[in-house]
């Protein structure tokens, strides 16, 4: 009978739990991408403003987003808006406004 209880409450606890971990775990995707999206606009932004001629903008290294804007090749003059889409949930994107000082939002 004891026994019985404690099952019951174990998978009472384990059924009110799991949307919470789901929304932590969908929560830390959309971060590790929009910080991985923030970390290549800084490189364009250093790339786009530093005063050597010779450095310019490399790929981005995707490992936390499903895609990034490719930067290789802009100017001040050709700059634009980064967007990453997040893998997983879906239709998230991350934009950074790369001619506005790089500000990172995360559009749902």
């Amino acid at each position: 009978m004891e026994l019985t209880i404690v099952i019951a409450i174990i998978g009472i606890l384990a059924v009110a739990s799991i949307p919470s971990y789901k929304y932590f775990v969908s929560k830390s995707i959309i971060n590790s991408c929009l910080q991985e999206a923030k970390n290549y606009t800084n490189n364009v932004l250093y790339s786009l403003h530093d005063q050597d001629n010779g450095i310019v903008s490399s790929s981005p290294v995707i490992n936390s987003c499903d895609t990034i804007t490719d930067a290789q090749g802009w100017t001040l003059q050709t700059q634009d808006k980064i967007v990453a889409t997040v893998s997983s949930p879906p239709n998230i994107r991350i934009i950074c406004d790369v001619p506005n000082g790089g500000i990172c939002k995360t559009v749902y």
